[in-house]
Protein backbone atom coordinates (compact mmCIF):
# COMPACT_ATOMS: atom_id res chain seq x y z
CA UNK A 1 0.00 0.00 0.00
CA UNK A 2 1.44 3.45 -1.12
CA UNK A 3 0.27 7.07 -0.50
CA UNK A 4 -1.45 8.79 -3.33
CA UNK A 5 1.48 11.06 -3.03
CA UNK A 6 3.78 9.01 -4.76
CA UNK A 7 1.74 9.01 -7.33
CA UNK A 8 1.79 13.13 -8.00
CA UNK A 9 -1.34 13.29 -5.84
CA UNK A 10 -2.00 16.14 -3.45
CA UNK A 11 -1.27 15.69 0.22
CA UNK A 12 -4.18 16.93 1.53
CA UNK A 13 -6.51 14.08 -0.44
CA UNK A 14 -6.58 10.83 1.57
CA UNK A 15 -5.75 8.57 -1.27
CA UNK A 16 -3.61 5.76 -1.35
CA UNK A 17 -3.05 2.94 -3.65
CA UNK A 18 -3.02 -1.07 -3.11
CA UNK A 19 -1.76 -3.48 -5.03
CA UNK A 20 -1.80 -7.56 -5.16
CA UNK A 21 0.53 -9.79 -6.27
CA UNK A 22 -0.27 -13.52 -5.83
CA UNK A 23 -0.52 -15.41 -9.11
CA UNK A 24 0.45 -19.00 -9.79
CA UNK A 25 3.05 -18.16 -12.32
CA UNK A 26 4.00 -21.28 -14.02
CA UNK A 27 0.16 -21.91 -14.66
CA UNK A 28 0.04 -18.21 -16.23
CA UNK A 29 3.16 -18.95 -18.36
CA UNK A 30 1.54 -22.03 -19.58
CA UNK A 31 -1.79 -20.39 -20.13
CA UNK A 32 0.19 -17.69 -22.38
CA UNK A 33 2.41 -20.59 -24.47
CA UNK A 34 -0.53 -23.03 -25.31
CA UNK A 35 -2.76 -19.74 -26.83
CA UNK A 36 -0.11 -17.10 -27.77
CA UNK A 37 -2.12 -14.69 -26.36
CA UNK A 38 -4.16 -13.91 -23.13
CA UNK A 39 -7.22 -16.16 -22.89
CA UNK A 40 -10.47 -14.30 -21.84
CA UNK A 41 -10.78 -16.49 -18.74
CA UNK A 42 -7.30 -15.61 -17.68
CA UNK A 43 -7.90 -13.97 -14.25
CA UNK A 44 -10.32 -17.01 -13.27
CA UNK A 45 -7.42 -19.71 -14.22
CA UNK A 46 -4.34 -18.11 -13.03
CA UNK A 47 -4.98 -14.77 -10.50
CA UNK A 48 -8.24 -16.68 -8.73
CA UNK A 49 -7.11 -15.46 -5.09
CA UNK A 50 -6.40 -11.81 -6.15
CA UNK A 51 -9.93 -11.90 -7.68
CA UNK A 52 -10.97 -12.99 -4.60
CA UNK A 53 -9.52 -10.91 -2.45
CA UNK A 54 -10.61 -7.76 -4.08
CA UNK A 55 -14.19 -9.07 -3.76
CA UNK A 56 -13.95 -9.41 -0.06
CA UNK A 57 -12.34 -5.95 0.11
CA UNK A 58 -15.29 -4.27 -2.14
CA UNK A 59 -17.76 -6.44 0.17
CA UNK A 60 -15.94 -4.49 3.46
CA UNK A 61 -15.90 -1.10 1.77
CA UNK A 62 -19.38 -1.41 0.77
CA UNK A 63 -20.30 -2.28 4.49
CA UNK A 64 -18.29 0.40 6.04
Amino acid sequence: MLLGSDFGIQNELLISRIAFVDFDGENALKLMEKNNEIPNDFLQLACLKIIKCIKKLKNWIKKN
